[in-house]
């Protein structure tokens, strides 16, 4: 976040977050959620307005990233919901890609929730296991 902060510092980016969240994941995460908190920054005006929210659930940890910009164009969309480009219709960046690609591949799942308010991105990323608890 301190880099996203660096580059754009006219965005307010506030940040709602337990105590401790602990989610099955590797360090590559954080390029993930650079690419999305950068793309919410760079997309959303002179001041832009970021929130990133994590929520912890029994088998799950969630963060939501939430702007105040235009919406996310729907060539973008696609990118994010299939997974997919191709030369013909694809993003305008590497970014989302990238965040899709390194969620995905950590077991984890990115879903755009709103884009008529700015842009609302959500991961879901799994816990890891505890001792005597089975696997769902």
């Amino acid at each position: 976040m301190t880099e996203v902060e660096t580059q754009y510092p006219a965005a307010s980016i506030a940040v709602d977050q337990p105590e401790s969240a602990v989610a099955l994941t590797l360090p590559r995460i954080e390029t993930a959620l650079y690419e999305l908190l950068d793309n919410a920054a760079k997309h959303s005006g002179e001041s832009p307005a970021i929130t990133l929210d994590v929520a912890v659930s029994p088998v799950q940890v969630t963060v939501t990233i939430a702007d105040d910009g235009p919406g996310l164009p729907e060539t973008e969309q696609e990118v994010l919901e299939t997974g997919a480009e191709d030369p013909l219709a694809h993003g305008s960046g590497l970014g989302l890609w990238l965040a899709y690609w390194i969620v995905t591949t950590l077991d984890g799942e990115i879903e755009i929730l709103d884009v008529d308010q700015g842009t609302t991105v959500e991961l879901k990323l799994p816990k890891p296991e505890t001792e005597g608890s089975e696997p769902e």
